[in-house]
């Protein structure tokens, strides 16, 4: 039997230790009885006018409406067409962060006991993994779409850099505030700044425009020594000393179009990865055999785990009502948990 709790498992990829069993990233376990994480971010004013998530889409804080489909599970996306920023040099007049400068401490630690209560964690087996916010780029594209956002970063950079500016005072504090009442174990960021083929953006603007801000909002975690995991999509390797720099010790998703049997060499524990698995099913969708699935995970995690710095982040994106999908996703976890509780003994 394992001797570690999940989070203590889990956080073994932070101090560069060796897991005992192969920890697993929970975004992609639903209903898990036992998380080796869970996420809090906190929202000391919630916009009255900003509408909840739910399968007819939602309205975020900046008044941005998301849209949703049976087809992607009811993931959201900025409704297309319907951008809220035209030009780049209004961005002063449109973009508003909620102003929390009047919170006071006893609200925030109302808020703090309320969440905990909601998510009714357990502070012995899960890690708390708090998220402030911080992801400027994907901020950018739906506040513009791609094309004008991406035509921004290029013709009015430092209009540009001045917005992001703006928005990580807010997420910087609510990283401060947060870590100060919530007491996360590790910091969850986020920013998808690649396709699948390559960034969208080259090494030149995500060092001038990306990284300052990134590393505005990591600030508070370093000062508390707490480490960091950055979700990224894509093919973004390029990015990744910029992050170790930052103070993120982990990644996900590490999809297989970035070459991560060169990361692992390079990094080795120092700089953890969950991921190195993708969905490409069968002709036969949605037969799919069980056995191949599951030596899908075996043959993942014989090529990545050795040596440790490695945890399993990954999953079937179904379209709703898709049982086939949901039943893939029930072979992988359950193959994670038995092909990788004994694999470190």
């Amino acid at each position: 039997m394992p001797k570690l709790t999940p989070k203590q498992n889990y956080m073994r990829l932070f101090s560069g230790e060796i897991p005992e069993y192969i920890p697993r990233y929970n975004y992609f376990t639903p209903g898990d009885q036992n998380p080796a994480n869970l996420q809090v971010m906190p929202m000391p004013k919630r916009d009255p006018n900003a509408a909840p998530f739910g399968k007819d889409g939602f309205v975020n804080m900046f008044g941005v409406k998301y849209v949703t489909s049976a087809s992607t599970g009811y993931a959201g996306l900025p409704e297309p067409g319907n951008f809220i920023l035209k030009d780049i040099r209004d961005w002063k007049k449109v973009i508003k962060t909620p102003d929390i400068s009047d919170v006071s401490e006893s609200a925030w630690e109302d808020m703090a006991k309320k969440d905990m209560e909601r998510m009714k964690l357990n502070r012995e087996m899960t890690a708390l993994a708090l998220g402030p916010g911080g992801g400027v780029f994907q901020d950018l594209m739906s506040f513009m779409g791609f094309t004008e956002g991406l035509c921004a970063m290029a013709e009015e950079p430092d209009e540009v850099k001045e917005l992001f500016d703006y928005l990580t005072d807010y997420y910087a504090e609510i990283c401060k505030k947060g870590i100060r009442y919530y007491k996360p174990d590790f910091i969850q960021m986020a920013d998808d700044n690649a396709s699948k083929l390559q960034p969208f953006i080259s090494l030149a603007t995500f060092k001038d425009e990306l990284l300052p801000f990134y590393d505005k909002v990591m600030a508070p975690a370093r000062e508390a020594g707490i480490p960091g995991q950055m979700h990224d999509c894509g093919r973004c390797e390029e990015f990744m000393d910029d992050y170790y720099a930052i103070g993120i010790r982990a990644w996900d998703p590490a999809q297989t179009t970035n070459d991560l049997d060169a990361f692992k060499k390079k990094w080795g524990r120092k700089f953890a990865f969950l991921g190195g698995w993708d969905w490409n099913p069968p002709e036969s969708y949605p037969e799919v055999d069980e056995e191949w699935v599951r030596q899908t995970v075996r043959d993942c995690i014989d090529r990545y785990a050795p040596g440790g710095g490695f945890g399993w982040s990954a999953g079937v994106v179904a379209a709703d009502g898709d049982t086939a999908g949901m039943t893939v996703n029930k072979w992988l976890q359950d193959e994670v948990v038995k092909y990788g509780e004994n694999f470190y003994a």
